[in-house]
């Protein structure tokens, strides 16, 4: 109401915090207090959703129109997409490998090889795996990186496999309906899927990790060689992220995580 009527977003108290600075601080200290003393699992609880529409309501209107599917800044999608490359890179190179379909192998063993596996709650990924719920979880971080930085896809034309670049689509959000819908496109097994899924796999275990892995990496572009020199200087792929424009939610993850996910009581936060 007070902006509708004029009121200045970047007006600042008598210890310099805007509107803004005071929701994020109101934020830091909600998601504390509920760490502290356990509120953050209570189930169907939503204490995160008027803070987050206050934090839109609070921007300006071309920060707004700034975000990406109204969730990522530029500088959020151009992290979250290197990280789901490299994720989805180790999927493809290296994943743990099994004499047949029949073949488990203990489920810790996965941690080393397959990205994110600490994100799906042990109760689900058990003491031993097989192959199929490997892969199938697999597939779900390749979907990821596919919506969010997309190559080109492999399809079939008789016997022969070849690229077609038509089926190559724009840079999207990498919500849980664009993954799921991802992974109904040719060149998924789908057995591997449906085991996965069957199993009480989802599509949050792979987000989760993703979130968490993007926050918390201290080798953002280090493993392709693309950093920065001695001296500060950007090259490689951290010279596009420096030319991103900045965002005032450039660092609230918090409000990533929610757009994607919903509030905490409904995907709690890995690592198990």
């Amino acid at each position: 109401l007070l902006l509708d009527r004029g009121a200045d977003r970047d007006a600042a108290d008598v210890f310099g915090d805007t509107p803004l600075d005071k929701v994020f601080k109101g934020a830091r200290d909600r998601t504390e207090f509920q760490g502290a003393f356990g509120f953050n699992g209570v189930h169907g609880r939503d204490s995160e959703e008027h803070g987050h529409s206050i934090t839109v309501e609070l921007l300006h209107p071309a920060e707004r129109a700034a975000l990406i599917e109204g969730v990522l800044t530029p500088h959020q999608r151009h992290l979250m997409a290197y990280n789901a490359e490299c994720a989805a890179d180790l999927c493809g190179w290296d994943l743990p490998t099994f004499e047949d379909d029949h073949q488990t192998r203990p489920s810790d063993d996965m941690e080393m090889d397959v990205p994110y596996w600490e994100h799906i709650p042990k109760h689900v990924r058990g003491r031993v795996v097989c192959k199929s719920f490997v892969h199938g979880y697999a597939q779900v971080v390749q979907a990821i990186r596919q919506v969010i930085s997309p190559r080109t896809r492999r399809r079939y034309d008789g016997s022969k496999e070849v690229l077609d670049h038509n089926l190559l689509h724009p840079s999207r959000v990498p919500t849980v309906e664009a993954v799921s819908a991802e992974l109904l496109q040719a060149g998924y097994d789908q057995g591997d899927s449906t085991f996965f899924f069957g199993k009480g796999g989802k599509v949050e275990h792979a987000l989760d990790g993703l979130i968490h892995e993007t926050v918390e990496s201290e080798c953002f572009f280090d493993l392709l060689g693309d950093s920065y020199d001695d001296d500060g200087s950007a090259f490689g792929s951290a010279i596009e992220y420096e030319e991103l424009p900045e965002h005032p939610l450039d660092d609230r993850w918090d409000f990533v995580r929610y757009k994607l996910l919903g509030p905490e009581s409904k995907v709690l936060q890995g690592q198990f």
